[in-house]
């Protein structure tokens, strides 16, 4: 890439030693970069969990990247599959704390129970919400059921109501209730009837957040409130929903008051476990595929290399180590669940203001 040695400096008899022979390194800052450094294109490389952009070190005194590794840095190629392999996927539940902004979520509130208090956590932590179907009568009716937390026991249930509205429901709409439809209507709310028997409610609204997410110019986490609870037909459905959404979408959770999930694409997933909300009990689920092998850390029965299928192991009722995280290795995709612990009286504003 570099030409041999430039030619020497004259020899002067007044010149220091080192100026007369300059090293190859000091020669290399002051001469002109290569043009490997004057702009290289970012390389994008993209997963269905991250998306990641390396720019290559632009520092004189590096040795340069040959041109040849970037060639080999394609889609198609063995060497992108295993770098995608080696990269570990970070995770947590802050949503359930309001730690951070609520600004890149989105919540879908599906047609199964759930407490006020877990509502209460999921809608602090989204900024935009969506009713799938006859979830807008769970919204409409967990209301009379307010929270002692928080400041809600100082609101009827109407002024409650009227401060959790949402953006939108959606779906065939044959379990939303008419007195629910048009109270929201009322309220402003789009109620968009969807026929179309070839896609459940949860999907219709997954098509929402994508048309929501086309004029925003970004993608959004996706908190689903229910679907692991209920009809087990509903609950597969989602479980397989979800193992599809994970090849083109980084992020999307599911909870109830009993539990979190997730899916896990192939390779290293860290889990850093809020231990005030999670816990003690956890399982990790091969659903959709034939078999994976499993190695972790930071449970009580942890796995090394070891294979997992539904005619074999499953790691189901496993549990938390205290003041711990977790790591999974996965050669597949497989779901993982944490088990939830009580909503109720806990505190999780950070200025006292209701929405």
């Amino acid at each position: 890439m570099f030409s041999s040695k430039a030619p020497r400096h004259p020899k002067s008899s007044s010149a220091p030693e080192n100026e007369q022979n300059p090293p190859d390194v000091v020669r290399l800052k002051a001469e002109k970069p290569p043009a490997l450094f004057k702009k290289q294109p970012k390389i994008h490389v993209i997963c269905s969990l991250r998306c990641f952009s390396r720019t290559p070190v632009q520092s004189a005194s590096i040795a340069p990247l040959r041109p040849c590794l970037f060639k080999q840095f394609t889609p198609d190629t063995t060497q992108l599959q295993l770098y995608l392999a080696s990269m570990v996927t970070n995770w947590d539940v802050d949503f359930l704390a309001s730690r951070d902004s609520a600004s890149h979520r989105v919540l879908i509130i599906l047609n199964q129970p759930f407490s006020f208090s877990l509502l209460d956590r999921v809608w602090r932590s989204t900024h935009w919400h969506c009713c799938a179907d006859g979830g807008a009568n769970r919204l409409y009716d967990v209301t009379a059921c307010k929270s002692r937390s928080n400041g809600w026991h100082e609101l009827s249930s109407a002024e409650t109501r009227a401060k959790l509205i949402p953006d939108l429901i959606k779906g065939d709409l044959d379990s939303l209730r008419c007195d629910i439809q048009h109270y929201y209507a009322s309220q402003g709310v789009p109620v968009i009837k969807d026929s179309d028997q070839d896609s459940t409610d949860l999907m219709k609204c997954i098509n929402a957040v994508e048309d929501k997410e086309r004029v925003d110019g970004q993608q959004y986490e996706i908190i689903l409130l229910g679907g692991l609870a209920g009809r087990l037909d509903q609950t597969i459905h989602l479980l397989s929903f979800l193992h599809k959404l994970r090849k083109k979408r980084r992020r999307v959770l599911a909870i109830t008051d009993d539990n979190v999930g997730w899916v896990l694409d192939e390779g290293e997933h860290h889990i850093r476990i809020d231990h005030t909300s999670l816990g003690p009990t956890c399982g990790l689920l091969p659903v959709g595929i034939d078999s994976t092998v499993l190695s972790t850390s930071g449970l009580r029965w942890n796995l090394t290399d070891h294979p997992s299928s539904f005619d074999g192991l499953v790691s189901t009722s496993n549990h938390l180590v205290p003041n711990q995280d977790v790591w999974i290795k996965t050669s597949k995709p497989i779901w993982w669940t944490v088990e939830l612990k009580d909503m109720e009286g806990v505190t999780h504003m950070s200025n006292g203001a209701l929405p």
